[in-house]
């Protein structure tokens, strides 16, 4: 298991180019798949995706 750093990593550095290259987001979806729920919480929290409601 890669750490969620190196995973979060890649997956900022592969968002850019996913609108242009599906592959990508097929690779993203890959790893996503091998995480666990907790980790994918916190790749979710470090990259923002998930708004919290103030």
């Amino acid at each position: 298991m890669e750490d969620l750093d190196k995973i979060i990593d890649n997956i900022s550095k592969t968002y850019s180019v996913t609108e242009t290259n599906p592959e990508k987001v097929k690779e993203i979806g890959k790893t996503l798949q091998k995480l666990t729920n907790q980790q994918l919480l916190d790749v979710f929290n470090k990259i923002k995706v998930i708004k919290k409601d103030s």
